[in-house]
């Protein structure tokens, strides 16, 4: 009953084998006293790490299950680049993030706007209302654009500003109707898809009446 064998399910931003040698499980150890706890505090300064599972598979493996983190936005307030999950949770910051945490950021939306203090450390949360607007935001631009390209900025509440591919400026002003607006804008999108380039910007911030300047 001596440890022979560690494995590691679920990483896919980490790379599995530094999973198991942070872990540092010792080998040969008799699996019973094995202590789950103690291979879990070696991860508790990994923010990216949700949770973190200890098993015994007899007669000689641990088993290590890992819940990730998954990015879900990019976050940017001036100069400062982070990454955030569907929590509100800052889990890397790019210029910093290490080889351990294979990030995969180019399908990800860049929110801008949201408060720097917010995004100051890796751990910390960003407001309630910040994640519930970015979230919600998300999910209905989802619906019809591709959101590897889209920008939004949510630094002024009653304003919210949209950018698809660096392009095109979408006015969605407050939250309110946000699904209605977002619809128009979408049907907008589809009848002037031949003329998206040509476009200033669109403003849906009060979506039965719409506008578009062209440039």
């Amino acid at each position: 009953w001596r440890v022979k064998f560690v494995q590691v399910k679920g990483a896919n931003y980490f790379d599995p084998r530094k999973i198991a040698s942070t872990a540092k499980v010792p080998m040969d150890e008799n699996i019973f006293l094995i202590d789950p706890d103690e291979i879990r505090s070696r991860f508790k300064d990994m923010v990216q790490i949700k949770k973190l599972g200890i098993k015994r598979r007899l007669p000689a493996t641990i088993v290590i299950e890992v819940a990730e983190r998954k990015p879900f936005a990019i976050a940017v307030v001036g100069d400062l680049t982070t990454m955030i999950d569907e929590d509100g949770v800052v889990i890397a910051r790019r210029s910093l993030a290490s080889s351990m945490y294979r990030l995969e950021i180019g399908n990800l939306p860049v929110v801008r706007g949201i408060q720097k203090a917010s995004l100051a450390d890796s751990g910390k949360k960003i407001e309630a209302n910040e994640l519930s607007l970015i979230k919600d935001t998300i999910k209905l631009l989802s619906r019809s654009l591709d959101m590897s390209t889209v920008q939004i900025d949510i630094a002024n509440k009653g304003d919210i500003t949209v950018y698809v591919e660096d392009i095109l400026k979408v006015k969605l002003g407050d939250r309110e109707s946000m699904n209605k607006k977002i619809g128009v804008l979408s049907a907008l999108l589809i009848a002037e898809k031949n003329n998206i380039n040509k476009m200033k910007y669109v403003d849906v911030s009060v979506p039965d009446n719409p506008a578009i300047r062209f440039k």
